[in-house]
This record gives structure tokens, C-alpha cells and sequence, in this order.
């Protein structure tokens, strides 16, 4: 059976429900009740094994300007037939809704798919370059794995599929202005032998737009063996602290968190040692103060914004009560710094997203850091910008504290109203810090052995440090009054903490 042609498949294509998605980026653009406009800029035939079966990548762009990257898979027969064949079995399971149909053919989006994974995986290996009607895909490996079958996975903003034969394939679905912060920095760790706390580089490919830019279409990391994430196991302990466990439950979590701030150190000595382009590490300058102050005064300003409105109903349909920023955070404890000359440590490529959701566990309790694209709301130049590695430990101290205030919030969920057992409570609480200074101290150790310091000497260390946690809490009490108002209570008691560490009363 012949294949479909592509000209067919793509005017046969409803992107109107590419606004539902979850790696959809402009979903509050979409206005209720509208359909999205959309339409096909580009495309490219990828090669399949099966004959019958048609396999495209196209680049879609929204009415508001983003560009999409949509691999879409196209079969013989009726959506009913498609889904009944073996030649489809596997692969359109996990889209479930058919993105379009035609005389004699279904499509759907392909980026699950074993067809889609088994071509671009052999592309990778061929170092090919793929023509498209305005640009040119480019494929490129470092390694060879073929022969896969492959476990999608819904759990991330871009679409990942795991490969039997211990292959990780992301497909990044829109366009973020270059190429993604990930792929380069999994190239750079690739360079560093010594380090072994992430998933080893294989290949990427990236998409060369008409007018010669470069974006990332795909990143593939060999698969890491892992019990699940540190998150989960910091929940499970959590769980059984509260509860009043044997000591030992605290000591194993805290040799953990120890063992963490180890990892976190390991990884920023590779991501400075590295000698690409962009990587290494430079003293931070007044001019990259001068930076983080103002994005710290635009991020209070955004906090200061939600906390005045905080009283009108918000998505929970509970009105919360307005509360100020505290005064010690209303500006960055970097201020006095400005202009004056003080050491201020090293800027290296850092992990810009760092809490505990990217730590893999293993078996024998080492960790493997994932997911280097860096926080998503930030610019692609500001993802890729060299910093302060204490922006990477504030992720992680505010991470501690939101695993503390979840733990807090299912306690309460079961008291059903009542007021949660104050022991319980205090036993979260006394883990936080214990947490904190174990990560930390773990850290610092590794740092320390290694020579010269990639941090500035105290009390600059403090303050840049409290800088960065004081920043990325306010940053979560605005996405968390938009998002998932139940939950603001966790950034608003990290807020009142952090300025009672600046010297102020939290209030």
C-alpha cells in the first residue's frame, strides 16, 4: 500500500485543538468559546520502515506568532480502522484525539509514536540532514541505539518518550528564539567524564529556519534506572517523620539531603570546567549586580502586585487576605553592593530551574540531574546567561520549604478542619532547617576540596544567596495566586521566613 501524500495529510489537518495541550504556551491567549488559528509554515517528510505509513514533521505557527514543532503520523483507513491496526498499535494511544482526517487516511500527532522515535533515532545515527520545504532539519549523535519500542510520558511540557533500549527522546514543541539551553549543556557535561549525576548525551536535532536561525526540535539522553525523584522519596520520608518514626527515618533523609548538596557542587564544578562556548566561569561583575537588582525590583513589584489584589476571589473561589511584602525583601539585599567592589564569586552556565522534581533517585541513592532548559518563563538569553551558582542552591532551599509546606498540607487535609497536631507540625519544621544544613554543608564541603571558591566569602555569600530565595519565593506567590491559589500559603510563609533572615520581623 502506497503512502499518503503529505499535501493531502496537512490540508486534511485541525490545529484548532492544539490550544488544549499541555505544552501549549499561549493558552490564556486563546479567548473561551474561539477556535485557535493556526496554519502549516513549513514541513518535512521523515523516512518510515512501513510503507503504508506516513511520517511528517511540520512547523506550525499561532495568529499570535509562536512557532510549534508537530510531528504528525498519518495511517490508512477511518480514525475507528487506524486505531484497531496493528501497524498503528502503540503509537496513536496516547494522543487519543485525531488531528485530522482524510479520503482513506487518519493523522494524529506522532511524537509518541514508535514509527516517529525509531526515524528520528536513525536519522540521529546517519548525522543527516533533512530538507524541508524552507529550512533543513539536522540530525546529530553521538552514540547508536536502534531497535526500540517506547513508554511516552505526559509528566512534562514537552512531549518525552522512553525507549526500551534505554533511549530518552524529548520533543521540544515550541519555539524559545535558538537553540535550547538543554542541548548545550548536556553537550558540555558530555565533555566533563568525571561527573556521572546526569543522563549521558546521545544526540539532538535542530531545525534551520528560513531565515538561517537555528531552533532545538529534539534532545535524546540515554535512560537512567531510577526509583523516582526526590521529590517523591522527600514526601515519603516526610510522611514518616511527621508521624513521629524511629530516628533513624531522619538521619537517612538528612545523610540524602547531605548527599544532594554533594551532587549540586559536583555538577556546578563540571558546568565551570567545561570549555565551550559559554561555559566556564568569569568573576560576576557590578554589571551583572546591577541586573539581578532589577529583576529583583521587577519581581517584588509583580509579588507586590498579586498581594494587593489577594483579597479579591481568585480561582479557588476563596478571597484571601491581602498582606504587604515584607519591608527587609521590598528591596534586594544586593543593593549595597552596587558600585562598591566587594567579591562577589564566579558566574558559571548553571541549572536555572533547580528543585527537587529534577533530581533522579537511584537504587543505591546517587543522583542524576535532569530537565537543563532552564525556568520557562525566562528569555532564552537570561536561560543561558552565566550566574551565580547560589541562584541553583536558593532553587533547591525553596524546594525544601515546599516540600515542608505540602507534607503541612496534607496533614491538614486530614485533620478535616480541625487544627493539624502541633508536634507534627514542629517535627516538619525542625526537618527543614536540619534539611537546609545538610544540603548545604554538603555542598560547601565539595567546594571547598576543590580548590578555589566558586562563591564570594561571607557576608556577600549570604546575601546573594538570600537574594535568589527571596526572588524565586516571590516569583511562586505570582504563579501561585494564578495557578493554584490553594497553595499560596507556601511562598507567602517562605516570604515572612526570608525576611525575618534579612533582619526584619516578616512583616
Amino acid at each position: 500500500m502506497s503512502r499518503i501524500p503529505a499535501e493531502r495529510i496537512l490540508a486534511a489537518l485541525d490545529l484548532s485543538g492544539l490550544s488544549t495541550k499541555r505544552w501549549f504556551r499561549q493558552k490564556l491567549a486563546v479567548v473561551a468559546g474561539r477556535r485557535l488559528e493556526a496554519e502549516i509554515m513549513d514541513w518535512a517528510e521523515l523516512p518510515c520502515q512501513d510503507e503504508s505509513v506516513t511520517l511528517l514533521m511540520a512547523v506550525v505557527r499561532t495568529e499570535q506568532g509562536q512557532g510549534y514543532f508537530l510531528p504528525v503520523i498519518a495511517f490508512p483507513g477511518d480514525w475507528e480502522g487506524a486505531t484497531r491496526s496493528p501497524v498503528a498499535a502503540g503509537d496513536i494511544s496516547e494522543t487519543g484525539r485525531v488531528l485530522g482526517e482524510g479520503d482513506g487516511f487518519a493523522a494524529f500527532d506522532a511524537a509518541s509514536s514508535d514509527h516517529y522515535v525509531h526515524s528520528v533515532l536513525r536519522l540521529m545515527e546517519d548525522q543527516a540532514n533533512v530538507p524541508s520545504r524552507r529550512g533543513v532539519l539536522r540530525f546529530r549523535s553521538k552514540g547508536s541505539a536502534v531497535g526500540w519500542r517506547v513508554r511516552p510520558s505526559e509528566a512534562y511540557s514537552n512531549t518525552v518518550v522512553l525507549a526500551r533500549r534505554g533511549v530518552v527522546l524529548k520533543t521540544y514543541r515550541g519555539f524559545s528564539g535558538g537553540i535550547n539551553p538543554e542541548v548545550e549543556v548536556c553537550a558540555a557535561l558530555a565533555t566533563q567524564p568525571g561527573f556521572e549525576n546526569t543522563a549521558p548525551y546521545v544526540g539532538h536535532v535542530t531545525y534551520e529556519c528560513p531565515d538561517g536561525t537555528e531552533e532545538s526540535v529534539a534532545l535524546a539522553t540515554a535512560e537512567v534506572e531510577a526509583m523516582g525523584d526526590a521529590w517523591e522519596l522527600v514526601q515519603r520520608d516526610l510522611a514518616a517523620i511527621a508521624s513521629g518514626s524511629p530516628n533513624p527515618v531522619t538521619v537517612a533523609s538528612l545523610k540524602a539531603m547531605d548527599e544532594l548538596g554533594v551532587t549540586l557542587a559536583r555538577l556546578h564544578l563540571a558546568l565551570a570546567a567545561a570549555r565551550l562556548p559559554g561555559f566556564g566561569r568569569r568573576k560576576v561583575t557590578d554589571g551583572d549586580l546591577v541586573d539581578w537588582v532589577e529583576a529583583y525590583r521587577r519581581t517584588a513589584e509583580a509579588a507586590q502586585a498579586v498581594l494587593d489584589r489577594m483579597e479579591q476571589p481568585v480561582k479557588s473561589g476563596k478571597p484571601i487576605r491581602s498582606v504587604p511584602l515584607p519591608e527587609a525583601l521590598r528591596t534586594s539585599p544586593l543593593v549595597p553592593y552596587l558600585g562598591g567592589g566587594a567579591e562577589m564569586g564566579f558566574a558559571i552556565r548553571c541549572h536555572g530551574d533547580m528543585h527537587l522534581g529534577q533530581v533522579l533517585v537511584r537504587a543505591d541513592g546517587s543522583y542524576v540531574v535532569i530537565d537543563f532548559e532552564g525556568e520557562p518563563c525566562t528569555p532564552l538569553n537570561g536561560r543561558r546567561r552565566p550566574t551565580s551558582p547560589l541562584r541553583d542552591v536558593a532553587g533547591m532551599m525553596r524546594s525544601l520549604s515546599y516540600a515542608r509546606g505540602a507534607a503541612e498540607r496534607r496533614l491538614r487535609e486530614a485533620a478535616n478542619g480541625a487544627a493539624a497536631d502541633p508536634a507534627r507540625l514542629a517535627r516538619l519544621a525542625a526537618w527543614e532547617a536540619d534539611a537546609w544544613e545538610s544540603l548545604f554543608q554538603g555542598y560547601l564541603r565539595v567546594l571547598d576540596e576543590a580548590g578555589p571558591d566558586l562563591l564570594p566569602p561571607e557576608p556577600q555569600r549570604r546575601a546573594v544567596l538570600l537574594h535568589f530565595a527571596a526572588e524565586k519565593a516571590m516569583y511562586e506567590l505570582v504563579y501561585e495566586l494564578n495557578n493554584r491559589p490553594d497553595w499560596v500559603e507556601i511562598p507567602l510563609a517562605g516570604l515572612r521566613a526570608l525576611g525575618e533572615l534579612l533582619g526584619g520581623d516578616g512583616r
